[in-house]
């Protein structure tokens, strides 16, 4: 017979008493209770007695690593400071090489040379690239250049002297020095025409430059061009006469015939040069061999002004072996370079002595608490586990939860799209095949509508997903303006009494108080929410109607609008679920009356963006309120309109597809249609035919380029009267796209008017469009009455975009 075991608190217990017995047997003497405290405190004293002597090591190690480290990162500061300049001087050469390439270098040949140039991000700092001539100072001379400068397309070219402009002892050329060309014209105009050879500082470097054959920096300036007025300088280059001998200094004065040069702010070209010793060294540049305040270029501590790293912690005087002032040759002149340490250098240099001084008493003192803190690290993690465990769990619920809502939205969200897609490629079946749908108008008519109404509703469905996708990126954009809330209801009303009439419903309006004639609101968005609500209650009601009653608020500036209904209501859990997106009240909803679940969720974020929020009330089988408020702003001193009795509005609808047009906006133009969809070719085609234009078809971007060019050829010039009045483009096609096409027809100097075609539905696509040099912009699927009148629009107005220049 067995016994059962007894329980392990028994145990515990037992084996406690055990122990309790022993220790009242065995009695510890006082040395030996206070041992473990002892052996703690000697270790603990050994161990600090180890780590000062190792700190003191340490430190002694860290004062000549210190001086050798900030030698060399002193050193490759001064390579990198010197690499930077000398990208300019490169950039130089590069320009200078158009003069012997060029008989004579004309004025867009210049501006052509510097727009190749992607200055921003080559050379920071640089304004521009420019020209100066050598003129003869001479009347006859001087007269002369301003007489060709001017016929060349500076007709506003005049010569002025900078401030500061005096004698030049000790030149070696008696010529004006005169800034013929300098680019981007827009940045630099103040500078044009400026007679260098005047002011002694600009003289002094474009001579040092002749005489030399090299390139030169100027001392330091306050540039024309430079608002802001940063310290600067001018990198001149000379350029020598073609065939000229230059191999001696008084040959290169007789050769040359003027200086290629860049006009520099200082901060760009220097700023983040001590980033590659992570800001240990902070430094000061001057212009000559002194440190005077009037003379600094560039102080990286004031670079870093807004970082945390504090950007002169050791002085000269307070560190001497960590400050160094050394000259820097460059470009034929003398910078002065000041260089010392930060703090960061300091902490980075003391790091392993603070390493071994606190490794060293944290090991001796965790070598005493190991034992005692092992239990209740052992609970922690025991505990820790099991909160990890049980997160995990909560976790993957989560994740599963949010697996279903999407497969279940994705499932909706087929059905949805599938739905009319199917009506719409079925009844343009039957409009093929049906020979009813021949012979009697009102069976086409009927096939018509079905397939516009499906289409406007799988249009609404891409709507929606487009405008949850921006407001969960917070790229929705709203605008405030003057907006009339009775009209708004009223046209929401009329909206959507078509609905509530083909299911025998009624929309009552009431105005319950009185209400501002104008508000400061975004009509498009409030317009879009009562829309969703409104259609929402028609939807979910079968009898009866839906009431809106609109208030206003004076005190808090709030514009309400509640909508009633008599529908199927809702009990408490589903109310919960609404607003949720990708969600109805209850799944079995979408199956019954559709939807894609977005248009609450939507219109709730909308109404937040207003000012405002949306609540509901239901009932089951009695019905549902919605209440969106909205904040009007400003609304003092503006005339407000009396409340007003309710009124019940049902109207009928017909089944006309087309509303009927009896002008033709478009006479008389001449289009060329770029598109390469055959039934795109024909709708279209269609349309423009209809409103009265000529169509041109062709099929892409590059046959659309050879109709526009004189002889029928991609390379051939535009033809300076075109065949044509507007061209309509599709963006995407094969061999050319649109974008290319636009972009090289207005390279070439076309100035026809361009209208892009594109079923990107983006705003961002809409950009790209006009960036490419299209004057308006029509998305697909197409609205024929909206796309002709975007025609008739930038025909009348002309293109915005000038022949190139």
């Amino acid at each position: 017979m067995s016994h059962p075991a007894p329980p392990l608190h028994r145990h515990t217990e037992d084996r406690a008493a055990d122990t309790l017995q022993t220790m009242d047997c065995c009695t510890p003497t006082y040395a030996g209770r206070h041992w473990p405290r002892v052996a703690a405190v000697a270790v603990l004293l050994i161990g600090i007695g180890l780590t000062g002597l190792g700190v003191h090591h340490e430190l002694a190690a860290a004062h000549s690593a210190d001086q050798h480290r900030f030698n060399r990162l002193s050193e490759n500061l001064r390579s990198e400071l010197t690499r930077r300049v000398m990208v300019y001087d490169y950039g130089l050469q590069g320009a200078r090489s158009l003069y012997p390439a060029s008989q004579s270098v004309e004025r867009h040949e210049f501006r052509a040379m510097v727009e190749s140039r992607d200055l921003a991000n080559n050379f920071p700092g640089a304004l521009g690239i420019g020209f100066i001539r050598r003129v003869e100072d001479d009347e006859q001379a001087i007269a002369s250049f301003l007489e060709q400068t001017r016929s060349e397309g500076a007709p506003e070219f005049e010569i002025t002297v900078p401030q500061g402009a005096g004698p030049m002892p000790g030149s070696v050329m008696d010529d004006r020095f005169i800034i013929e060309f300098i680019e981007p014209i827009a940045n630099n105009r103040p500078a044009q025409g400026l007679d260098i050879g005047s002011h002694p500082v600009r003289r002094e470097a474009a001579e040092r430059a002749t005489l030399t054959g090299l390139g030169s920096i100027t001392g330091r300036l306050d540039l024309v061009q430079d608002d802001q007025q940063f310290a600067g300088f001018l990198y001149l280059l000379p350029v020598y006469a073609k065939g000229m001998p230059s191999s001696t200094a008084d040959e290169r004065i007789a050769a040359t015939v003027g200086w290629v040069y860049m006009p520099i702010i200082a901060p760009p070209v220097l700023a983040g040069a001590a980033q590659a010793a992570n800001h240990e060294i902070s430094f000061e540049v001057y212009d000559g061999d002194q440190t005077l305040a009037e003379n600094q270029i560039y102080n990286d501590n004031h670079a870093n002004a807004d970082t945390d790293v504090a950007p002169a912690a050791f002085s000269q005087e307070a560190n001497p072996r960590l400050y160094i002032e050394k000259p820097l040759d460059i470009g034929g002149r003398t910078w002065t370079v000041t260089i010392h340490a930060t703090e960061s250098f300091k902490s980075a240099s003391r790091a392993t002595a603070w390493l071994v001084g606190l490794s060293g008493g944290l090991l001796s003192l965790i070598l005493g608490l190991l034992m005692f803190s092992q239990g209740s690290a052992t609970r922690r993690a025991f505990g820790l586990a099991e909160g990890m465990t049980r997160d995990l769990r909560r976790y993957a619920h989560a994740a599963d939860a949010a697996t279903r809502a999407k497969s279940a939205f994705l499932a909706n969200m087929s059905h949805e799209i599938r739905t009319p897609m199917t009506a719409i490629l079925g009844y343009a079946d039957l409009l093929c095949d049906d020979p009813d749908a021949h012979r009697s108008h009102s069976k086409r008519l009927e096939y018509i509508g079905t397939i516009k109404r499906n289409g406007n509703h799988l249009l609404s469905i891409i709507n929606d997903i487009l405008d949850i996708s921006k407001i969960e990126a917070g790229k929705l954009s709203v605008e405030t303006i003057d907006t009339d809330p009775e009209a708004l209801i009223h046209d929401v009303v009329s909206l959507m009494a078509v609905k509530a009439d083909m299911k025998g419903l009624t929309i009552t309006t009431r105005f319950e108080t009185e209400i501002p004639k104008t508000i400061q609101s975004d009509p498009v968005r409030l317009r879009q929410i009562l829309v969703n609500l409104v259609g929402n209650a028609i939807k979910f009601t079968h009898q009866g109607g839906v009431t809106l009653t609109i208030g206003f608020d004076a005190e808090k500036q709030v514009l309400t609008c509640a909508i009633a209904d008599t529908g199927i209501g809702m009990t408490p859990n589903q109310i919960d679920r609404l607003f949720g997106a990708f969600e109805q009240a209850d799944p079995s909803t979408t199956r019954v009356y559709g939807g894609s679940g977005l248009g609450l969720q939507i219109s709730r974020r909308l109404a937040g963006i207003l000012g405002g929020e949306i609540s509901v009330t239901s009932e089951p089988g009695v019905g549902s309120v919605f209440t969106v408020s909205v904040l009007t702003n400003n609304y003092v001193g503006v005339e407000t309109l009396p409340a007003k009795s309710p009124v019940v509005l049902r109207e009928t609808v017909g089944n006309e597809p087309y509303p009927p047009t009896s002008n033709q906006p478009l006479r008389g133009l001449r289009i060329l249609f770029a598109e390469d969809g055959e039934d795109n070719q024909r709708l279209i085609g269609f349309h423009l035919k209809k409103a009265g234009a000529t169509v041109t078809l062709v099929e892409n971007g590059r046959l659309a380029v050879q109709a526009l060019s004189v002889d029928g050829t991609l390379e051939g010039p535009i033809a300076s009267n075109p065949p044509f009045d507007l061209m309509l483009t599709d963006m995407q096609m094969p061999e050319m796209d649109g974008y290319t096409a636009v972009r090289l027809l207005r390279k070439k100097g076309a100035n026809l008017p361009i209208v892009a075609l594109t079923a990107h539905a983006m705003s961002s696509d809409a950009d790209l469009c006009l960036e490419a040099g299209c004057d308006d912009y029509a998305s697909k699927p197409i609205d024929r009455a909206r796309l002709i009148e975007i025609c008739a629009d930038a025909v009348s107005r002309g293109s915005s975009h000038g022949a190139a220049a």
